[in-house]
């Protein structure tokens, strides 16, 4: 991964009070380019989008 100044970061997380707090903690921290999933089958079809981190939902049930 190259060194970026703003990274496209990938959350999956069905649960909205975890994503929230994810979300949150990241963009206190000056991560701003932040896109939320519910499902691994909506990140997929994002996925051209070429993202630099993608936090998973280790639970989720599809």
């Amino acid at each position: 991964m190259q060194k970026t100044k703003n990274p496209l970061i990938f959350i999956i997380e069905e649960s909205t009070i975890y994503k929230d707090l994810i979300v949150g903690y990241l963009r206190s921290n000056k991560f701003t380019n932040v896109k939320e999933f519910k499902s691994g089958d909506e990140c997929l079809a994002q996925l051209s989008l070429n993202p630099d981190i993608i936090i998973l939902d280790y639970s989720i049930e599809e």
